[in-house]
């Protein structure tokens, strides 16, 4: 296991606890640890509550441990503080581009990660 693994799988299990505290105007944000991009779901197992400083740290580690372009996508979006309505509107173009997670070499990627190739 790698430095990254460690210390990201460390910091999403300590910050699970801040559930009770997270809401909307909080801070807090809610983190997929296995991210969506990745197959992850939106069960409760699944999520921790990362300060804004703390999510870019763990995307850039999940950037470093899986070179998904995502990742570093989400670690810069959110370094930038851009609006939702901005995020949406660079999902919406990535998609209809076929950027990043909707590109032909990560979808493939991810057909790879799920059977275990």
């Amino acid at each position: 296991m790698s430095i990254y693994q460690t210390v990201y799988n460390n910091l999403c299990e300590q910050r699970k606890q801040r559930a009770s505290s997270y809401t909307k105007y909080s801070g807090l944000h809610a983190h997929h640890i296995i991210p969506r991009h990745q197959g992850g779901t939106d069960e409760e197992s699944n999520i921790t509550y990362l300060t804004i400083r703390e999510h870019i740290l763990a995307h850039f580690m999940l950037w470093k441990i899986h070179r998904n372009p995502n990742d570093l996508r989400s670690m810069k979006m959110l370094g930038a503080n851009l609006s939702i309505e901005y995020r949406r509107n660079i999902g919406i173009f990535c998609k209809e581009n076929g950027i990043g997670w909707f590109s032909e070499k990560t979808k493939q990627k991810q057909k790879n990660i799920v059977t275990g190739k």
